[in-house]
This record gives C-alpha cells, sequence and structure tokens, in this order.
C-alpha cells in the first residue's frame, strides 16, 4: 500500500469462453445426407464437451431435429459432428440450423449457424396419356393429358411444349420444383390412321438451363380395330326371255369394312366378265354392268344360275395385277352372290297333213287302185 506494506498473495483465474463459429457445407450431391464437423474450426477454450452439443430448438443435447418435408439433423455424441439426412425426394437446400457447445467448466458457446447447399438439379419429367387404348373409324376424336413435372431443385422458366400430331405448340412460362402442369389436346382419327394399324404420337418439352439446351419426350400409342369385309351383289335388271335375247345384271361391290381395300378382282364367268377396282375406301362402292346372250339350252333347263365373285388379293412382291388378275396372290377376302333367272316355257305341238292325188295312167280322172300320197308335217 502507500506504506510499503505487502499483501497476502491472490490468484486471478481467466476462464474463455467458447466461441462457435459458423459452419457450411457446398457442392452436395442432392439427395445424400451430410456431415459436417462443427467443433473443427471453433475456439473452444478449455477441454471441448462433444456429448454438449445441442441444435437450437431441441430440449437437450444430442436431441435430434426434424424439419418436416426436409429431413432430419442429427448430433454423434462422441465427436459432436451434425448430420443431415433429406426425406426421400427432397433435393433442396435445407433451412440453416443453429447450435451451442460447452467446454469442460460448462461455458455455453455462442448460437453458430450451419448451412448445408446441394448443387442445384435442372431436371424435367414429362408423361403422355390417352383416354382410349385403340381405335375404329375415321373422325374418332381421340384426347391425349400430358403432364410436364418440374422433378428438379431450381425453377425452370420458357419451357417449349410441341406436339406436332395435334399441332400443339405452347410455352411454359415458369414451373417450380416439384409442381406440374397439365395440358389437354386432342386428335381426330384420318382413315390413314385406320389403315396404318396404329398411331403413335410424340410430346416433346424443351428448355434451356445455364446456357445448355434439355428436352424429354414421352409418346403414346393407341391401336387400330381394324375390320376389313366387302359385299358384293348382283341384280337382275332384264330378261329378254327369249332364244338370242340378253340378261342384263348389275353387279355392286361395297367395302363394308373399316378400312380402304386394295385390289379387288370382280369376276363373273359365265358373262365372261372381270375387272380389277385398284382401291375402295370404307362405304365405297363400284358398280359394273354386264349381259348373258339367252341360248336355247338356258330356255330348255327353265332357269340359268349364275354367279359373281369379289376378291381382295394380296399380290406377292412389286407384281402388279394385269385385267385378268394374274400374277401370284393370296386372297384375303372373298364374297360371291348369285341369282337365278327363269324363263317362260310354252311346250306345243301341230300337225299339217296334205294329200296328193297320182294319176298313175294320166287320164285325168281318179280309178279304183290309183294312189294319193300323204305329207305330214309336224
Amino acid at each position: 500500500d502507500a506504506t510499503g506494506l505487502t499483501s497476502n498473495e491472490a490468484t486471478i483465474t481467466i476462464d474463455y469462453v467458447p466461441v462457435a463459429s459458423n459452419d457450411s457445407s457446398t457442392g452436395n450431391l442432392p439427395e445424400t445426407s451430410v456431415i459436417l464437423d462443427v467443433l473443427s474450426n471453433d475456439n473452444l477454450g478449455d477441454n471441448v464437451d462433444p456429448t454438449t452439443v445441442q441444435i437450437v430448438g431441441t430440449l437437450n443435447p444430442g436431441d435430434a431435429l426434424v424439419v418436416p418435408g426436409e429431413g432430419e439433423w442429427t448430433v454423434n455424441l462422441t465427436t459432436g459432428a451434425i448430420t443431415f439426412t433429406p426425406e426421400v425426394g427432397y433435393s433442396f437446400n435445407p433451412t440453416p440450423i443453429r447450435y451451442t457447445v460447452n467446454d469442460g467448466q460448462g461455458n455455453v458457446s455462442n448460437e453458430a449457424l450451419v448451412t448445408i447447399t446441394y448443387d442445384q438439379k435442372n431436371e424435367l419429367l414429362i408423361s403422355k396419356e390417352a383416354d382410349v387404348s385403340t381405335y375404329d373409324a375415321e373422325g374418332q376424336e381421340i384426347n391425349y393429358k400430358i403432364v410436364v413435372t418440374n422433378s428438379g431443385n431450381v425453377t425452370l422458366t420458357n419451357i417449349s411444349l410441341v406436339d406436332p400430331l395435334t399441332n400443339l405448340d405452347i410455352v411454359i412460362n415458369s414451373l417450380a420444383p416439384n409442381s406440374s402442369e397439365i395440358i389437354n389436346t386432342n386428335y381426330l382419327v384420318k382413315q390413314s390412321d385406320v389403315d396404318f394399324g396404329k398411331i403413335d404420337n410424340i410430346a416433346i418439352a424443351s428448355y434451356s438451363y445455364n446456357n445448355e439446351e434439355y428436352s424429354v419426350s414421352d409418346s403414346e400409342t393407341v391401336n387400330a380395330l381394324q375390320r376389313p369385309d366387302i359385299s358384293i351383289e348382283k341384280t337382275l335388271l332384264s330378261n329378254d326371255d327369249a332364244e338370242g335375247g340378253f340378261l342384263d345384271y348389275q353387279i355392286k361391290v361395297v367395302n363394308t369394312g373399316n378400312v380402304t381395300l386394295y385390289d379387288i378382282y370382280v369376276e363373273d364367268l359365265k358373262a365372261g366378265f372381270n375387272a380389277i377396282i385398284p382401291e375402295l375406301a370404307p362405304n365405297g362402292e363400284e358398280v359394273f354392268d354386264v349381259s348373258v346372250t339367252i341360248t336355247q339350252d338356258m330356255i330348255d333347263d327353265k332357269c340359268f344360275i349364275n354367279t359373281a365373285t369379289a376378291e381382295v388379293r394380296e399380290y406377292s412382291g412389286n407384281e402388279n395385277p394385269d385385267q385378268n388378275g394374274s400374277g401370284e396372290y393370296e386372297v384375303i377376302l372373298s364374297t360371291n352372290d348369285e341369282i337365278e333367272a327363269c324363263f317362260t316355257q310354252s311346250p306345243s305341238m301341230s300337225l299339217e297333213k296334205d294329200g296328193v292325188f297320182v294319176d298313175e295312167n294320166e287320164d285325168g280322172q281318179a280309178q279304183v287302185g290309183e294312189t294319193i300320197s300323204y305329207t305330214f308335217k309336224v
């Protein structure tokens, strides 16, 4: 003191309060767990106690923190490391958390921020489905539903969506992660689609991200119910009912199915007629007029039966049939129709007798023993 007296010895104790520093982890693969050694950059003063690492918002050190819709934060009480495990399908950056830690003397650190950043993932999904699985007629409407989904973790903009078959061409201005856009479009079936047997329809979504172009597509196939069929009808128009006259017929061939038919061979043997119909659309028809000359044999038989035939032929290779239908082929469809024409039979007989006197002695008088000559005409 001022008089020169010396006090007793006193002990000065300095206790350092631990300082926790913010932690971050970047460049992580989406949908994977991330471990951070949060104590590695902390100024802890005295010996650190890893068992005291506590996530702010939990009741006790070591308690896990579950963030709904994101994932779970856990603490390793041996090392003090903090792990974030995302929920299945979650690929975004989680909400940052804070933690504290104690030193050996029980001093509590400040709250430090923990941030995890995942790599950006741009990903687009597209699905397309029709409201029917089959079709069978021209003019039938097929409705398509197209769903475009942003399955990444970044917002995508100016997504081009085209469907060439239905002439759909639109732009989706913006699509946030995990959101979808539903687009409806339709198509009217053409006869060529029925003939072909199926409709393959594709939708394409294209977008640009970080100066790179991306596109995804999906297709839907709808099959045709093909029912090829044909009919032939033969009609007797007139009957002269006399030898040397004519039987006049009309032959009508109709495509009664739902597909276009090709190379239809029409034949009427007794009329000496044949023809080839190169192409006949559904409900289309071709009409032919033919005649048969009436003979005495036909009248004697009383009735005459005549048949017309129509065949759909598939010729092999590159062969084209001529008017007589020559060439190798397979009969795909065949039909026929017959009609009976009858004649009036009028059986009758006449007898004419003519007699001539033969003047054998040339005296100009008939005498006993002379002859009369008779002629019978039936």
